[in-house]
């Protein structure tokens, strides 16, 4: 939606925090699975949108990669469903797509952000135990969150 907008309410919000140095901006998982593999988005558009809105804003801008898609046997709740289907694409497509997005961030010089590349080889459900927030939820447990764990230095490319 905001690329759709020309990012519209992000720009409103700078507009009310002049204060800010910097932003990290986030395309997360459910951008993976229902945005990009349910519409089959040309998600390459949606990067190059996304990073020359970052280069018009006069600040840092950092952009954070979608982290490993979900094991698909984890309940959801109805928040995270679209017309009652919790995944789009199988978790190998949308595990491609990630790494796709990953080299195309890489390309076009994109100041990215990342989880520990090992969290690519944990075994799905797993990762869903011990990485995602518990219950019926779809987002990262805060005790993985960037500020805890070893995510890369966003100044230091993390593609060889």
């Amino acid at each position: 939606g905001e690329v759709r907008t020309d990012f519209a309410i992000t720009r409103q919000v700078l507009r009310e925090c002049p204060q800010v140095k910097g932003v990290t901006m986030v395309l997360g998982n459910i951008d993976v699975r229902f945005h990009i593999c349910r519409l089959g988005a040309d998600w390459k558009m949606m990067y190059d949108k996304w990073k020359e809105f970052g280069d018009s804003l006069g600040i840092e801008v950092e952009y954070s990669l979608p982290w490993p898609v979900e094991y698909e046997e984890r309940k959801v709740p109805n928040i995270g469903m679209y017309k009652g289907k919790p995944f789009y694409g199988s978790r190998q497509e949308r595990l491609d797509l990630v790494l796709r997005i990953r080299d195309y961030m890489d390309k076009k010089g994109m100041l990215t952000v990342s989880y520990p590349e090992e969290w690519y080889n944990v075994e799905p459900e797993k990762y869903a135990k011990e990485y995602m927030q518990r219950g019926r939820n779809v987002h990262l447990s805060p005790v993985h969150y960037r500020r805890h764990a070893l995510w890369t230095d966003p100044k230091v490319s993390y593609v060889a």
